[in-house]
């Protein structure tokens, strides 16, 4: 079901017009994204936000920012090399190596470094100049806040705030950003716009080709990543599976679907109507919550039984070593 569906069911079973009042689908659409949150946040759900993405390691570069919408990593698996990476923290990471270029080799472990404005921080962090770019579609009408820190006329840690426009808002054309004179950018502290985009916009190391540096994503107002740093720095090129949990997407257009099998859309109906009742103080509160508690019994059956599990007391395999490629087979 679309959002749009789920709102018509709601609406026709309390008896709305199928177009109501402002104030009345505000009301409906903030229960529907509270409950459709609120089922997917809990750990018991979190099988329906697991996905995985790839990730090609650049040379020297010791952290990445992974698309949009990752919340949380659960685990790094090197594909070149055939194993499990281990995980760190950051404060472990600065203790053992304040300086990233001291240590090189290939990874043995991954660093959580939480969300940024960045995609990409060149080393040594200097970013000559940038272009804005809308890469999908033109994003309509808006305004953008874009926040560096660099060097200006020989003092470092200077932030200037900019607002470049597109004025040509053509996938094809990258935009130049006009920055101070005597002013080198080495890092974004935030990229934003006023309104939700229609298409996504970047921002760009070179007029063709180079670094993507950040990027508002369709439908957002911030430019937002998760990071992840490596241990040692990489030295070459090496492809990484990354499991990770997705965010937790908020039901906007008419034909967004929620997180959940389709067989359990419903659900946020029926949970939206309760809301309603609540607030309504209707009677008929009652017989619904019994309803949402039935379906959400079968909801969590689903989730968590498959016929194709096996319970063995026992490893009926061997586990792949998770030493690293240094390491000799057998060790």
């Amino acid at each position: 079901m679309t959002l749009n569906e789920i709102e018509l069911d709601v609406y026709r079973r309390l008896d709305y017009a199928d177009s109501p009042p402002s104030s009345v689908k505000a009301r409906i659409d903030g229960f529907i994204n509270q409950r459709h949150r609120q089922l997917l946040a809990s750990n018991r759900m979190r099988l329906l936000r697991l996905a995985t993405t790839t990730l090609v390691t650049t040379a020297n570069r010791p952290s990445y920012g992974l698309p949009y919408g990752c919340a949380r990593i659960s685990r790094v698996m090197d594909q070149d090399n055939g194993y499990l990476l281990g995980t760190r923290t950051f404060e472990w990471v600065r203790e053992h190596n304040p300086n990233p270029s001291d240590v090189t080799g290939t990874p043995e472990v991954w660093i959580p470094l939480g969300f940024s404005p960045v995609a990409t921080r060149p080393i040594p962090p200097v970013i000559p100049a940038l272009w804005m770019a809308a890469t999908i579609v033109p994003p309509g009408v808006a305004t953008f806040t874009l926040v560096l820190v660099g060097d200006f006329n020989g003092s470092p840690g200077q932030t200037f705030t900019l607002t470049p426009t597109l004025s040509t808002p053509d996938p094809l054309v990258r935009n130049s950003v006009v920055l101070p004179a005597g002013f080198t950018p080495s890092d974004v502290l935030e990229f934003s716009c006023d309104t939700p985009l229609t298409g996504a916009v970047a921002i760009f190391d070179a007029a063709t080709a180079g670094n993507l540096i950040s990027q508002i994503s369709k439908g957002q107002t911030t430019a937002r990543y998760y990071r992840i740093g490596f241990y040692p720095v990489p030295t070459a090129a090496v492809t990484y599976w990354i499991d990770y949990e997705r965010e937790i997407p908020v039901l906007v257009d008419p034909t967004d679907e929620p997180l959940l099998p389709i067989d359990f859309h419903d659900l946020i109906a029926l949970w939206a109507r309760l809301d309603e009742y609540e607030f309504k103080s209707d009677d008929r509160w009652m017989v619904t919550k019994s309803l949402v508690e039935e379906r959400q019994r079968e909801l969590r059956s689903w989730v968590d039984n498959h016929d194709a599990y096996r319970f063995y007391a026992i490893p009926t395999a061997p586990s792949i070593s998770r030493l690293g490629p240094q390491f000799p087979a057998g060790t």
